[in-house]
């Protein structure tokens, strides 16, 4: 089981408790009891992103990583320390070692289409009887796999962004347990290993705070990265005086120009 787990499904139900709570008090805005059905609204939803999301990683995902032999799974295993010895398996991950996007809009895809139906058909099921089941595991499924989908393509396409951004001369990207991927600039590729042999020392554990604001898009700044940023700003503002000062003069050599 992945180490993360309890944070997605904490993270993921309050995201779609939330989502679903906004959307209906605007929806319903100029409803008397928009209250009562958006906090309804926000309960089901929750019920049901909980159900989905527990499913996943502590059952599904966890049977998946265990049993299939595919790429992902071979990857997800040899991550969480539980890796088949195997030289076909090293020889595997040694080969798809580099940017393996294809892999990438793949990833949970499989799980979230079996949580989904197993989430949709349960709770379906409960509350209109055995019937109701199967096209509740239908639509829940196909939803959690078009779900998936987009979110996979969605972070494909943020990933070549940021790749493009930060490394214009081609920098690596590389697999990594919690996202899938990590960017390295050039300028970190040329510094090569640290003086001595020794390995960087781990970061820190985040704390819930900090988590907190990443997901309303805060981020905390290294003190090299706000020194960058302060530098940044002066040249900008540098800038921006030598130009006005140059205006300045054009207009003083209009005037003289014009009073003689």
């Amino acid at each position: 089981m992945d180490k993360s787990a309890p944070w997605t499904v904490l993270q993921g139900t309050l995201s779609i408790c939330n989502a679903t709570t906004t959307g209906i008090w605007g929806i319903l805005k100029g409803h008397e009891h928009y209250g009562f059905l958006a906090g309804a609204a926000a309960l089901n939803s929750g019920m049901t992103a909980a159900a989905f999301f527990t499913m996943r990683e502590y059952i599904i995902s966890p049977i998946l990583v265990h049993t299939l032999p595919l790429d992902q799974y071979e990857r997800r295993r040899h991550e969480l320390g539980i890796s088949r010895a195997s030289q076909e398996t090293d020889n595997l991950l040694a080969s798809t070692s580099g940017p393996q996007f294809s892999s990438m809009r793949s990833q949970k895809v499989l799980d979230s289409a079996l949580s989904g139906m197993a989430a949709g058909g349960l709770l379906r099921g409960l509350r209109s009887g055995p019937k109701a089941a199967v096209s509740g595991a239908i639509t829940v499924g196909a939803a959690a796999t078009l779900l998936q989908l987009g979110f996979n393509e969605f972070t494909v396409q943020r990933l070549k962004l940021i790749s493009r951004q930060r490394s214009p001369e081609g920098g690596i990207i590389s697999t990594t347990p919690q996202s899938g991927l990590t960017l390295r600039s050039p300028l970190a590729i040329e510094q090569g290993p640290t003086p001595g042999g020794s390995p960087t020392p781990e970061q820190e554990p985040t704390s819930w705070k900090t988590k907190a604001l990443s997901l309303l898009g805060i981020k905390k700044l290294s003190e090299d990265e706000y020194l960058q940023r302060l530098k940044l700003q002066r040249e900008n503002h540098l800038l921006r005086i030598a130009e006005l000062e140059r205006k300045l003069e054009e207009e003083k050599a209009k005037d003289n120009a014009s009073g003689v």
